[in-house]
């Protein structure tokens, strides 16, 4: 029997996730989860409000991919996004909401939990060479533009999301493919 497997596609916002997705899903014939949006919820109004909902979001397509797995012969899932990009965009842009350490601990023990029952995990990262390309998208759509606008901040967004998906891999919990071509993976 094949490795159950998720592949959570990261990076920034604009920058080629959904097509990278779409791609992998033409060639292999796989399914996805969709990046959580909370424009849907007008009950949402603070940021720490808004930054939560997005890390139970994120674990809730976790257990989603898990009970796609277990529920079918598909043996891998495709996630857009994960919880790291909640911890790289709270530790950037509201560092006083959340204690890092602490959310990066809580992430930690979910890949335990799934390695536990023999699920791997890669993450593929859209590396930004085509910054200012990106930028420009961004300020065209309403839900990303107010990020477009502080460029310092935005490459430390991406840097400190580059940065855990390291750690990570260093400390041999996930694999990390970095700007792939979705023809030439593997699967």
């Amino acid at each position: 029997m094949k490795n159950k497997k998720i592949i959570f596609v990261e990076g920034l916002w604009k920058s080629g996730k959904s097509t990278f997705i779409q791609d992998l899903k033409n060639k292999y014939q796989l399914k996805n989860i969709d990046e959580p949006s909370h424009t849907h919820d007008l009950a949402l109004v603070t940021p720490k409000e808004i930054s939560g909902w997005y890390l139970r979001e994120h674990y809730k397509n976790i257990d989603k991919a898990i009970n796609t797995l277990n529920a079918s012969s598909t043996s891998i899932s495709i996630i857009e996004r994960s919880p790291l990009s909640s911890l790289a965009f709270i530790s950037t842009y509201q560092p006083e909401l959340f204690e890092g350490r602490e959310l990066l601990k809580e992430f930690i023990e979910k890949i335990n939990i799934l390695e536990e029952r023999n699920i791997e995990m890669a993450f593929v990262f859209l590396k930004q060479d085509n910054f200012l390309q990106i930028v420009e998208r961004m300020k065209s759509d309403l839900n990303t533009k107010q990020y477009a606008i502080d460029l310092n901040k935005l490459q430390i967004f991406i840097q400190k999301l580059e940065e855990l998906l390291l750690k990570l891999q260093r400390e041999k919990h996930i694999e990390v493919l970095f700007s792939p071509d979705p023809q030439e993976i593997d699967i």
